[in-house]
C-alpha cells in the first residue's frame, strides 16, 4: 500500500509540474535561439531539476515561439539529448522532431506581434541500471539542439544631394553612418557607413557594412548551399539593393559571404550608381542574409533514485 501511494503522489507531481512554465525571458527553462527571434521553453518538467527513481516513465514537452517575421516561416529540426550513453536507456542518441513554424501576425491596433507557440512532444523515456554502474551515472541533463533555416531582412535609408545643394536636410552629406533597421537574429549588421561622390546629378555610392555574430550557437550553411562550403565555414546568402537595384560587393564568394567558426564579424564593401534629377534623394537600402543557424540549450537535470529515497 506503501509503495501503491508513492506511485500516485509522484504520477499527481509530474501532472502538477506538466501544468507550470517559466513563459518569459529570464525563466530558467527559457532560452533565447540566436537572438530574441526565436524563443525555446522547456514546459515539462518545469523546474530546472527533478528525481524520479530508475524505470518510471520520463516525458518531455518543449514549447517554441517564433517572433521573426518573413514569408517563408521558420523550418528546420528540433532533438533532444542527454548526456548519458544508451546503455542506460533514456533517450535514444538524437531524438528529433522537423518544426515548421508559421511566421508572427502583426495587430494592426498596436503592431505588436501575435505569435503562436508550438508544442512538441518527446518520450516517455526509461532509465535503467544508472545507479549500479557508477555516481556519475546517478543524474543526467536534458540538452535540446535547435537548428532553422532563415531570411533575414535589414533596411535603412541614405540621403545623397547635389554638389551646393541649399534644399536638403541636415542629414545629407558626403559621409553618413547609417542607422539600420532589423531584428534581433544570430547575425546582425553591426555598423554600416556611405560616403557618396557626386558630380551634377550622378553619384557613386561605397557602403561599408560589418556583420557580427551576436549569439552561441554556430553559422552553418542553408541546405541548397551545404556541401559547396570549406570545412569549418558556411556561407551566408548576401544581397544588397541600393534604390532597388543589385549593389557590386567585393569580400563574397559569388554572391554569398564565407563565414569561419572562429571569426566573430566580417566586413563588406559594397557600390552603386545613383542618377537623379533633383536637389537631393532619399535612397533605399534592402539587405537580405540567408543562413542557417544550430544552438544547443541546456535543460532539467534528471538525478535517479529508489523509490524510497524519492
Amino acid at each position: 500500500m506503501k509503495k501503491r501511494g508513492f506511485i500516485l503522489v509522484l504520477i499527481s507531481l509530474f501532472i502538477l509540474s506538466s501544468c507550470t512554465s517559466f513563459d518569459n525571458y529570464f525563466g530558467r527553462n527559457t532560452a533565447q535561439i540566436g537572438g530574441k527571434g526565436l524563443i525555446l521553453n522547456f514546459v515539462q518538467p518545469s523546474t530546472s531539476e527533478i528525481s524520479i527513481p530508475e524505470g518510471f516513465p520520463l516525458n518531455v514537452k518543449i514549447e517554441l515561439k517564433n517572433y521573426i517575421e518573413n514569408e517563408q516561416g521558420l523550418n528546420g529540426e528540433l532533438c533532444l539529448r542527454d548526456l548519458l550513453t544508451d546503455n542506460f536507456g533514456g533517450i535514444p542518441s538524437f531524438d528529433c522532431r522537423p518544426i515548421n513554424l508559421a511566421s508572427p501576425k502583426k495587430l494592426q491596433s498596436n503592431n505588436n506581434l501575435l505569435v503562436e507557440p508550438e508544442t512538441f512532444n518527446f518520450g516517455p523515456y526509461y532509465y535503467k541500471n544508472a545507479q549500479r554502474e557508477f555516481q556519475s551515472a546517478s543524474q543526467t541533463q536534458l540538452i535540446a539542439d535547435v537548428k532553422y533555416e532563415l531570411e533575414s531582412k535589414a533596411k535603412s535609408l541614405i540621403c545623397v544631394k547635389r554638389e551646393g545643394s541649399k534644399a536638403a536636410p541636415s542629414n545629407c552629406g558626403t559621409e553618413t553612418k547609417l542607422s539600420i533597421e532589423q531584428e534581433d537574429l544570430p547575425l546582425k549588421i553591426t555598423s554600416a557607413s556611405a560616403t557618396s561622390f557626386v558630380k551634377d546629378f550622378e553619384a557613386d555610392l561605397l557602403l561599408e557594412l560589418t556583420i557580427s555574430k551576436t549569439s552561441d550557437g554556430q553559422v552553418i550553411s542553408r541546405s541548397n548551399n551545404f556541401e559547396q562550403a570549406p570545412k569549418g565555414s558556411a556561407f551566408v546568402e548576401f544581397n544588397l539593393l541600393v534604390n532597388s537595384i543589385p549593389a557590386k560587393c567585393i569580400g563574397l564568394v559569388g554572391t554569398s559571404l564565407e563565414v569561419t567558426r572562429t571569426e566573430k564579424e566580417s566586413k563588406i564593401k559594397c557600390s552603386a550608381k545613383l542618377s537623379f534629377n533633383q536637389d537631393f534623394i532619399q535612397v533605399p537600402i534592402d539587405i537580405k542574409m540567408g543562413y542557417g543557424f544550430i544552438q544547443s540549450v541546456n535543460g532539467p537535470v534528471i538525478k535517479f533514485g529508489k523509490e524510497e529515497d524519492i
